[in-house]
């Protein structure tokens, strides 16, 4: 027995010659309903098993060749040669949780691989994926663990939700062109994937898209406005990343614990930089540009390896312990107006190693002291 999967592909099926469904002498009687799943098993592949494709549970235990959908060719009772063409779109979970199934191939009949359809197959190392196919569901491969490389068919446009999530084996992704969304936590936990390059087309990637993956460095696309919550957290070999001048906002967590990253620039162009936002990176300094106006809390603070910090002119709000806990000893603000403290202090109550704020001269708000630091007049 076979232990690959080939969806789409033609069924073998030799209108000359008779063959017995189960074990029963009756010639197959195949019917033309979207619904059916055919396992084609045997040494010679002459048996051909009509599943329900509904039953989950019946193609999860499917060992063989399962094809669907696929154009198909009989001799039914007697009658004249018939073809019936399929359309069948995939059962959400229908493979799912199935250890057997080591490769998959999906064929030029299919437009669509459902939600979960092979979720949990631990043994699944190979997959081919035909151009025919547009849509691909939500988690449609989570927790494949052997999987190890994977090619996005050209008319997919969404990687959906969890597609990927915990594919630790997975190395290789290639993404097409057309591609215009990656929702979230498609690639979560993705610990073998170092690098991947993210075609210009892509406008929209999820919280959580690329979280606690071996990403070594990243170049996010022209069209991305938003850096969303938790996008690239935990990537713990996350060294470089490229923000373009698209981005308005970087979101809660989006750099959280990246440990490894010290090649960051913010562009002109980002407004608000969330809560946690670079917690824990490794840069030794940053320069926050004129357009940023709010800094949450905790969004630079724990940054063991930061000593020099420029907040710059448009800053108008400063989260709770905003730089908190870094040993920043140069400090640099350059709005003419102080900025709105948090309540509990956006410095972590002394926590740094500097004990001096430098602002323009002329500036109003600031007074002698500031969240607790002196401040000196002389930029």
């Amino acid at each position: 027995m076979s232990n690959k999967i080939y969806i789409g592909q033609d069924l073998l099926i030799d209108p000359n010659v008779s063959y017995t469904k189960a074990e029963t002498d009756q010639k197959i009687d195949l019917k033309a309903d979207d619904s059916d799943v055919f396992k084609v098993s045997g040494s010679s592949s002459t048996i051909v098993d009509l599943l329900d494709a509904s039953n989950t549970s019946e193609a999860r235990d499917a060992i063989g060749i399962v094809t669907y959908p696929y154009t198909v060719v009989f001799d039914s009772y007697g009658a004249d040669v018939q073809t019936h063409n399929y359309t069948f779109i995939s059962y959400e979970h229908l493979f799912s949780l199935n250890d057997s199934i080591t490769t998959i191939y999906v064929g030029s009949r299919v437009t669509s691989i459902g939600s979960n359809s092979f979720e949990g197959c631990l043994s699944l190392g190979t997959i081919f994926i035909s151009d025919s196919v547009t849509s691909i569901g939500n988690a449609a491969f989570r927790n494949c663990t052997e999987l190890t490389s994977i090619t996005i068919p050209s008319g997919v446009t969404t990687i959906a939700d969890y597609t990927f999530q915990n594919c630790l084996e997975l190395a290789s992704v290639t993404i097409p062109s057309g591609l215009t969304t990656i929702e979230s936590w498609a690639f979560q936990n993705n610990s073998s994937l170092a690098s991947i390059t993210i075609p210009n087309s892509v406008t929209s990637i999820g919280d959580g898209a690329f979280s606690g993956s071996g990403l070594t460095s990243i170049t996010i696309p022209d069209g991305v406005s938003s850096i969303e919550n938790y996008t690239f957290s935990n990537c713990s070999q996350l060294a470089s990343v490229t923000i373009p001048n698209s981005v308005t906002t970087i979101g809660n967590r989006a750099f959280y614990q990246c440990e490894a990253l010290t090649d960051l620039t913010i562009p002109n162009s980002v407004t608000t930089i969330g809560n946690n936002a670079f917690y824990n990176c490794a840069f030794t300094e940053i320069t926050i540009p004129d357009s940023v106006e709010t800094i949450g809390n905790y969004a630079f603070s724990f940054c063991n390896e930061l000593t020099s910090i420029t907040i710059g002119s448009g800053v108008t709000s400063l989260g709770e312990t905003a730089f908190g806990y870094s040993p920043v000893t140069s400090l640099n603000c350059l709005a003419t107006t102080a900025p709105t403290l948090a309540a509990q202090g956006s410095f972590g109550s002394g926590s740094l190693m500097t004990t001096e704020i430098h602002v323009p001269v002329g500036a109003t708000g600031y007074g002698t002291t500031y969240g607790g630091l002196t401040v000196i007049y002389d930029l």
